[in-house]
């Protein structure tokens, strides 16, 4: 019997280790939570967490997905998460975990970590110090800036749905302020769910509120779609009405015009999160709730034009005077600098900067653009961001001016300089925000080759093997991939599977000891004396861990840790599943009868359990069905929901038996990868990468010549529906003329030639409030009654012109039973997906 390993009852842990985590001998591990790491918020968390763990010289384990949903949702993810404690960290830091679990829940979870340290960020949990940005303060300013500089009166606030913790804490904010100037606030726009679904949300709402002067935003990442909305609405920003956010970010500094927001500095942030449990760690107390100060960053959004220079009348001035007052004035903006969080320069950065801007001032020489240009390359270089460097300028600008007075000449030059350091620095943040969208693009492309490479590998010895090269391709040198040697209790014993260390493979059978998956690698795995930032990940599908993930952080590849578990995940389990078929085979082979019937059993569960179970989609109602014919065919659909839309498909694999069901199983998980991968895909495009995977697997792999009919739709918000491939002509009711329309479609089959982009283009059709759109397979149109004649696509028609005003669900039924009525023995699948818009978007 193997050994095995049994650990303390499950969410207690019965001791704490007052030394650091037994991963190192001597440096002190602090260990994060995070949901997804591509977010936006998390990523900036996390690069934040890492660079101070990395100047304080910290290790840090990042554990991902940690979903904390109570509906047994997302079970799997959460494993990772589970796996967090003394055996791998000394201390843990928690955020809100995006706002999807209420406080309870995360308090709950988190006394789990007892007793090592936890600090929370932005969320407070009883007996766990606090670290949080001072929303009120934040808000605050907000409302002041636009009262008293702008003069606005009217105002809304675009809001989160109420179980939103920080939306609360800045709309109390919010209406405070606005009560200390007597202003009385519009009503709410309540924005749920994801944003990018409700631009026309807030398009129906503001004309309603008359007039307004200011939208406030509870954060960034609700303007893109306000923005839309506004446009669509003939509404200038600033010009017609102003708009602001909250947390500074990307969408802030990129955005047309450029947003008014109030910067989380999350540097200082984390840096005190860390400071905090570091400092219980040692014994020192330390307190319950410490704010950050936030900053207003000014930007046109709100009105301001921050281009403009003040014009003075030419004066001739004393240059000597000004460079003595600047001389005066060194030594305390000096100081005043060396405290600007977020800053990872060489120590002696801030005296030739200034010093530079002092001669430029005086007519010595101009160096200053030099000076800064070399300044914000080192700033990049070491791993800061660029925007922190504002508040220099800000600095800057805030001490000299005032000095300059008595001197307009001079005075007039300083504003001026500065001036032109603001947008240089702008123009430095767009460049580089530039460089990161072209890496990201980049990425993306990568990201796809990757998908389409471990979807090949059907077997699992292949897909390890190939898994370095996959992981080089999209930035990550080192990595571990444990495996779980009983997954029904994968918290026992785990096993390295695949690794890669500073580019060089790791060869397993070297390292083949087992451990605890709490210790996340195996003992002679465990870096010796280097510091080292690792993300973990559970790899996993529906219902089982497959194994563990653990990556060497890489600043701004939030996404690929996501990625790349996802794609590892489905991998597997399509090389499970391939795996337990052949070796089902195999045994049946001895008796024919056995065999047949159970490789039948086998291939309609892999037909019937790959169907999609959630069929909700915003403005769409859906109703489907799946009637297997005796002998196993290959009817596929699915339907993947998105933030701005849904994907629909439809499809057929040519034949019958196991082959078949496993040709739709490919083409379910190369269709669903495509999407997973890149979610705004042209039809054309995804149909054109599913050929590609369907052809290597089918003629290569296979070596088969089975084919597949395939039809790929993009419903957009709205009612337009885009489509691609050569399945079935779609039958179309419309609701305003209670007529039925054919939807013609063109293109080839898949699977048949490699290539497929030359035959292939989208083509639309618009659905109205109340239409209905069909979906079907040919075991409907070719179903035959006992005297060989079809019931055809006329009398489907019918069927459909006389019950498409019921709803989805009655229309499926009456479609299946005239069908089912019809039909003499069934000899074919025979599929249907309804969908009916709502006229919601």
């Amino acid at each position: 019997m193997e050994e095995r390993f049994h650990p303390a009852a499950p969410g207690v842990y019965n001791a704490f280790v007052p030394k650091p985590a037994l991963l190192q001998a001597s440096r002190r591990t602090v260990g994060f939570l995070t949901t997804e790491s591509s977010l936006p918020y998390n990523a900036s968390l996390i690069a934040a967490l890492a660079a101070t763990c990395e100047d304080r010289d910290v290790n840090l384990v990042v554990f991902t997905n940690a979903y904390l949903r109570r509906d047994g949702a997302g079970a799997q993810r959460l494993f990772a998460a589970k796996l967090a404690g003394p055996d791998n960290v000394d201390a843990m830091i928690v955020p809100t975990l995006g706002n999807e679990a209420a406080p309870e829940q995360i308090l709950e979870f988190v006394e789990r970590f007892r007793p090592l340290p936890v600090c929370t960020v932005s969320l407070t949990l009883p007996g766990h110090p606090n670290v949080q940005i001072d929303n009120e303060a934040g808000v605050a300013s907000v409302v002041e800036h636009l009262v008293e500089v702008h003069r606005y009166r009217s105002f809304v606030f675009l809001a989160r749905p109420p179980e939103h913790i920080e939306g609360r804490l800045r709309r109390r904010a919010y209406a405070d302020a606005l009560a200390k100037y007597g202003i009385e606030p519009l009503p709410d726009i309540v924005v749920p769910g994801d944003p990018a679904q409700d631009p026309a949300l807030i398009r129906a709402a503001l004309p309603k509120l008359g007039k307004v002067d200011a939208i406030v935003a509870v954060d960034d990442y609700l303007v893109p779609c306000l923005m839309q909305a506004l446009g669509a609405l003939g509404l200038r920003v600033p010009q017609d009405i102003a708009v602001t956010g909250f947390d500074d970010s990307d969408i802030a500094r990129g955005g047309d015009p450029p947003l008014t927001s109030v910067r989380q500095p999350f540097h200082a942030m984390l840096d005190a999160a860390l400071g905090s449990v570091l400092d219980r760690l040692n014994q020192r107390e330390v307190p319950m709730l410490n704010l950050v100060p936030p900053e207003l960053v000014l930007r046109r959004s709100c009105g301001c034009m921050s281009d403009d220079v003040s014009l003075y009348p030419p004066a001739v001035d004393s240059e000597s005077s000004a460079a003595q007052l600047l001389a005066e004035a060194r030594e305390g903006l000096l100081t005043e600098w060396r405290k600007v969080v977020g800053l990872r320069l060489e120590a002696g950065w801030e005296e030739p900067l200034y010093a530079a801007f002092v001669e430029e001032l005086i007519g010595v020489k101009q160096e200053t653009a030099r000076r800064l240009s070399a300044t914000l390359a080192q700033q990049s270089a070491r791993g800061g961001e660029l925007h922190d460097f504002g508040a220099v300028l800000a600095i800057l600008k805030r001490t000299v001016l005032p000095l300059l007075g008595a001197t307009p000449l001079i005075l007039a030059r300083a504003e001026s300089l500065i001036q032109r350091l603001r947008s240089q620095l702008r123009g430095a943040e767009a460049g580089r925000a530039q460089g990161q969208r072209i890496r990201s693009e980049v990425l993306s492309r990568e990201h796809a080759v990757v998908a389409e490479r471990l979807l090949r590998n059907l077997d699992k010895g292949l897909l390890l093997d190939t898994l370095p090269e996959c992981f080089l391709r999209v930035g990550v040198l080192t990595f571990w991939f444990s495996t779980y040697l009983d997954p029904a209790v994968p918290e026992l014993v785990a096993k390295l599977a695949c690794a890669m260390v500073h580019e060089a493979r790791v060869d397993p059978a070297l390292h083949s000891e087992r451990f605890r998956p709490t210790r996340l690698v195996p003992e002679s795995q465990r870096p010796s004396s280097e510091r080292y930032s690792w993300v973990v990940s559970p790899v996993h599908d529906e219902d089982h861990q497959f194994g563990l993930l653990v990556c060497d952080f890489v600043r701004d590849h939030g996404v690929t840790y996501d990625i790349m578990a996802l794609q590892l995940g489905a991998a597997l389990h399509g090389a499970l599943l391939v795996q337990r078929i052949a070796q089902e085979t195999e045994r049946r082979e001895r008796v024919e009868r056995e065999r047949l019937t159970r490789e039948l059993e086998l291939a309609q569960r892999i037909q019937t359990s790959i169907l999609p179970r959630d069929l909700h989609a915003t403005g769409l109602e859906i109703a489907t069905v799946m009637l297997p014919a005796t002998e196993v065919g290959g009817d596929y659909f699915d339907v993947i929901p998105l933030s701005d839309g849904c994907f629909f498909g439809i499809g057929d694999v040519a034949g019958h038996g196991l082959d078949t069901g496993l040709v739709m199983m490919m083409l379910q998980s190369a269709v669903a990868s495509a999407v997973a991968v890149a979610p705004t895909l042209a039809p054309s495009k995804a149909l054109q990468a599913v050929n590609r995977v369907l052809y290597e697997n089918i003629r290569g792999r296979l070596l088969n010549d089975q084919h597949v009919t395939l039809t790929l739709l993009r419903y957009h918000a709205g009612g337009l529906v885009s489509f691609a491939g050569a399945h079935e002509d779609m039958l179309l009711f419309r609701a305003a003329t209670n007529k039925t329309e054919l939807v013609p479609v063109s293109g080839t089959w898949s699977g048949v030639l490699p290539d497929i982009s030359g035959v292939t283009r989208d083509e639309q059709v618009t659905l109205e409030a109340g239409d209905v759109l069909v979906l079907y397979t040919d075991g409907a149109t070719e179903a035959m009654n006992a005297a060989g004649q079809l019931f055809g696509l006329d009398r489907l028609a019918a069927v459909l012109a006389q019950c498409g005003r019921e709803p989805v669900t009655q229309i499926r039924d009456e479609l299946i039973n005239a069908v089912r009525s019809w039909l003499h023995e069934q000899e074919d699948d025979i599929a249907f997906v309804v969908i009916r818009h709502s006229g919601e978007s």
